[in-house]
């Protein structure tokens, strides 16, 4: 699984990726909680190594297959008469008479009352239990876990992987409230060297041997000692 922040003009969220995701599925999805129509939309993703590209549907059919180490994936609407644009000339344009929070709460075209109305965001209960149940799982899980000890990662869709947690926090780079778990595994089985664009939060280690997981997939514990390779015997030294 690819995990990414999904940004737009009126929304940001994380989501999980099937690698195998078709061009046409990924912006079914993403019009889902962007509102954005997949004809008008231009999709920009921003790599682990900070670069950028716009993925389009002619040359990138599986996008996640050619670049599973995008991090960031940047919406647009080229659409200027969407109901999305004028939400956002509406934000813009409300911004410029500084009408204060009360004032701006009793509007009735504002775009805070669109996503009340449509239960957006944090007017989703549903939605908004979820993420708060999550929140509390991660943070219980962080209490649990020592720098500097030995870790196993275990990530949806891939196989166990261990190594040593050196680092817990924030990656401003990507945004300042999410925590992460910096993991120098024993394998080349991650994605960087302990930086993220350009910043170093451990190491540096060796190429593909550092990445940055989530809390709930982490545990630290004396016994995950390294793991014997599927060639390598016991008998043998």
């Amino acid at each position: 699984m690819v995990r990414t922040s999904v940004v737009s003009s009126l929304c940001s969220a994380t989501k999980e990726w099937d690698e195998n995701t078709s061009y046409e599925k990924l912006c079914q999805r993403i019009e889902s909680f962007t509102g954005i129509e997949p004809r008008y939309m231009k999709l920009l993703f921003e790599l682990d190594d900070g670069g950028k590209l716009q993925i389009l549907r002619s040359t990138h059919p599986y996008p996640f297959k050619n670049y599973p180490n995008v991090s960031t994936i940047l919406v647009e609407d080229l659409n200027e008469n969407s109901v999305v644009n004028q939400l956002q000339n509406s934000k813009s344009n409300e911004s410029k008479f500084h009408l204060s929070d009360e004032q701006y709460a009793k509007r009735t075209d504002s775009v805070l009352q669109w996503k009340m109305r449509n239960h957006y965001g944090r007017f989703n209960l549903d939605s908004r239990k979820l993420q708060e149940s999550y929140e509390r799982l991660q943070q219980e899980r962080i209490g649990k876990l020592h720098i500097g000890q030995r870790c196993s990662v275990e990530s949806e869709g891939q196989p166990e992987r261990r190594g040593w947690l050196r680092f817990i926090g924030t990656i401003p780079e990507l945004n300042d409230k999410d925590i992460w778990c910096g993991i120098e595994f024993d394998d080349s089985v991650g994605k960087n060297d302990g930086s993220f664009k350009g910043c170093t939060y451990f190491g540096p280690v060796k190429p593909n041997h550092g990445g940055f997981v989530r809390p709930l997939a982490v545990r630290t514990g004396l016994e995950f000692v390294p793991m014997v390779k599927d060639d390598q015997s016991d008998d043998e030294i």
